[in-house]
């Protein structure tokens, strides 16, 4: 077990503090873009399915940076580089 720890980590490990930045950038963009176009709306129907866009859609983003910082761990782990 000790000779494969040395292994890994000849590979860099993948950046948490980056991804996460980029993360929660992704996400306020995309909530505040689709909330600029959506929040003049005068129906509160509206206005509350504009609301819940916007939610899924940072979700959505949360999850993708998330799939690819789970795919990043998963080619460190098999000892391939993860920085693209």
């Amino acid at each position: 077990m000790a000779g494969s720890g040395g292994e890994l980590s000849d590979v860099p490990h993948p950046p948490f503090l980056f991804a996460g930045i980029r993360c929660a950038l992704e996400m306020m963009l995309v909530a505040s873009l689709i909330l600029l176009l959506g929040l003049p709306a005068q129906n509160p129907i509206v206005l509350a399915v504009v609301v819940l866009l916007a939610f899924v859609a940072m979700v959505v983003v949360l999850f993708w940076c998330l799939n690819q910082q789970m795919d990043r761990w998963i080619k460190h782990a098999r000892g391939k580089p993860t920085v693209q």
